[in-house]
């Protein structure tokens, strides 16, 4: 894919970027960094109880309700294993360990920064690691997840395919990835081939116009917050990070040339090499 040609640039960039962001403020109001998710009905949040509707987070939490709740039709995971790469700051896993109730829930992440973050704030039932999502089976021993959650991150690993491939090594033979990502139009064939060669697709699904909502529901109150709590310096790259009305992002997701797909897999029993 595009990023391979900036391999090891986009991983020191974006290391940068979140590291910024968690060392810039330490409030645990703001503890997811995806895009969001609207319902096109009323306020757009109907997926979330009354609780998750007064968060700051409240679009970004039911982005995780949407892909794994909702999309995957689970309503527990006892005795299971949860993992999540790209944790960031640990909101979105909080949020699925609170409802779902796995066994072990485990975050794996590149930043110190947001690993340390994650320790202060969270639960102790959650565990948090640092390592390379690309060298996955290095940090979890092979098959032994059986649930693993990937929101957004992967569009900043340069290698998708290295990606999916430590994916299927942790997990389990009837293991389940739940899989949201951004990625350019003109990719979307190519996911869709990698994917389909390691696991069988349960359930897919195009969000992007329910994103584009969420970013129109919610931008005025995360421009707010990025003012008020960063430097000047930080403003516009987390801005365009966050998809705000105006932003290139922003125009890119609404015109399609960026588009949501998210995905419920199984892992293959049989596959091609």
């Amino acid at each position: 894919m595009y990023t391979n040609i900036l391999n090891p640039f986009i991983k020191l960039y974006w290391r940068f970027v979140m590291s910024g962001l968690t060392l810039a403020y330490q409030g645990k109001d703001m503890t997811l960094l995806n895009v969001g998710y609207a319902t096109m009905g009323d306020e757009g949040l109907s997926l979330l109880g009354n609780e998750e509707k007064e968060k700051l987070d409240k679009y970004r939490i039911q982005l995780y309700h949407k892909i794994v709740i909702e999309n995957g039709q689970v309503d527990n995971m006892e005795g299971k294993t949860l993992l999540e790469t790209g944790c960031g700051r640990g909101g979105g896993l909080n949020y699925l360990a609170e409802k779902l109730k796995p066994q072990y829930a485990i975050g794996v992440d590149m930043t110190a920064s947001q690993l340390d973050f994650c320790k202060r704030n969270w639960s102790q039932k959650l565990n948090f690691l640092q390592g390379d999502s690309e060298f996955l089976s290095q940090t979890v021993p092979k098959a032994t997840i059986d649930s693993l959650v990937d929101i957004e991150s992967s569009f900043f690993y340069p290698d998708k395919t290295a990606f999916l491939r430590e994916v299927r090594e942790v997990l389990k033979e009837d293991g389940t990835f739940y899989y949201g990502t951004l990625l350019p139009y003109w990719q979307v064939n190519q996911l869709h081939n990698l994917l389909t060669r390691w696991f069988q697709v349960e359930h897919e699904e195009d969000i992007t116009a329910n994103v584009v909502r969420s970013l129109k529901q919610d931008s005025k109150a995360t421009a707010n917050f990025i003012d008020q709590h960063y430097p000047w310096f930080m403003r516009w790259i987390l801005k365009q990070s966050w998809g705000i009305e105006g932003t290139l992002v922003h125009w890119l997701i609404s015109n399609r040339y960026i588009q949501y797909k998210t995905f419920v897999l199984k892992k293959k029993q049989v596959f091609a090499k």
